[in-house]
């Protein structure tokens, strides 16, 4: 069941907002377009990429279903015992007779479960209404191999100091709501943990390097720098004021190494002034959909209608020249 004060974008934080319900608010009762971190995000590539985010049906993939269990096993291990289950095998019969020995990729219950060959599809190829990579009851299915994956990186990161640290108590999970005091914009943003002892806020980041060196291009090249100022401001506008973000970042694969960082001060300032920046632009955007021709002159800024010149980037000449005096 929708909470109705989460519909209406009524300031707050609040727990059991399921991805559907979370995900799937992407206009105001009034309205206006609701902002994210990720959302704003689509701006540095440019308004046409917003404008395909916030027109597109966001479709499951078993990409994003194990991250969603990822962090159920992680964050919250009792409903993780509920939604996540192994695949069937998917429930097609071969040219044979003989039933697919695939397991299932693809869902519309718990009964008509089919692998990627043999889920129905229309005319154009695209999966029939109904059927999406979890089933209708929310429940999501891994392979063995996945579950097996999850619980050496659930071991991972609670033998880890701090990171089993940073998670201790039991407010994980939440979503924030609030008005953004100079657009006028409506913004959400979905918090992994929030550590009411140590008063900060705790996200958990799969990556492919947790060093220092790597992950702070993740932080970058993400936007992560961005979620934490935009987090905790979100917070301080329902009320509640904290005062650090930390991230615990994982990698992808064995032996699912940890490290857990918190944002610095130079990172928080960077952040809050780059996702307030976005906001103005974000706004920009929406007032312009009340003009067809303004609206869809901006949908072209950041890219060329000309023939440029484009050359290397200026720190890569150097490394090639060096490159041709070490093979001298």
């Amino acid at each position: 069941m929708m909470n109705p004060d989460f519909q209406a974008l009524k300031t707050g934080y609040y727990k059991d907002i399921d991805d559907d319900e979370y995900f799937g608010l992407k206009v105001s009762p009034s309205g206006l377009l609701v902002a994210s971190n990720s959302t704003i995000g689509h701006l540095l590539k440019s308004p046409a990429h917003l404008q395909k985010e916030l027109s597109s049906a966001q479709e499951r993939t078993p990409a994003m279903n194990f991250g969603s269990a990822y962090h159920l096993r992680i964050l919250e291990p009792d409903i993780f015992n509920m939604r996540v289950m192994n695949k069937p095998q998917c429930f097609a019969s071969k040219g044979n007779g003989e039933r697919c020995s695939n397991p299932a990729t693809y869902f519309k219950t718990v009964e008509e479960a089919f692998c990627g060959t043999h889920v129905p599809r229309d005319k154009d190829k695209d999966l029939l209404e109904g059927f999406s990579a979890t089933a209708a009851s929310g429940i999501i299915f891994l392979t063995q191999g996945e579950m097996d994956k999850l619980e050496w990186m659930a071991d991972a990161i609670f033998n880890h100091e701090f990171a089993s640290a940073l998670l201790q108590g039991d407010s994980r999970e939440g979503v924030v709501v609030w008005t953004d005091p100079e657009t006028g914009i409506p913004c959400r943003g979905k918090i992994d943990h929030w550590n009411t002892d140590l008063n900060v806020l705790v996200d958990l980041k799969t990556t492919k390097s947790a060093l220092p060196h790597s992950f702070q291009k993740a932080l970058y090249e993400f936007g992560y720098y961005r979620q934490g100022p935009m987090y905790i401001d979100g917070l301080a506008h329902a009320g509640t004021r904290l005062k650090d973000f930390c991230i615990i970042a994982q990698e992808k694969e064995p032996p699912f190494s940890v490290g857990t960082y918190i944002l610095d001060d130079e990172a928080m300032t960077v952040g809050r002034y780059h996702y307030q920046d976005l906001l103005l632009k974000f706004k920009k955007f929406q007032d312009s959909m009340k003009d067809d021709g303004l609206f869809k002159k901006l949908l072209n800024c950041g890219y060329t209608n000309e023939i440029r010149p484009i050359s290397l980037p200026a720190w890569s000449v150097d490394s090639i020249y060096n490159t041709f005096e070490i093979n001298q």
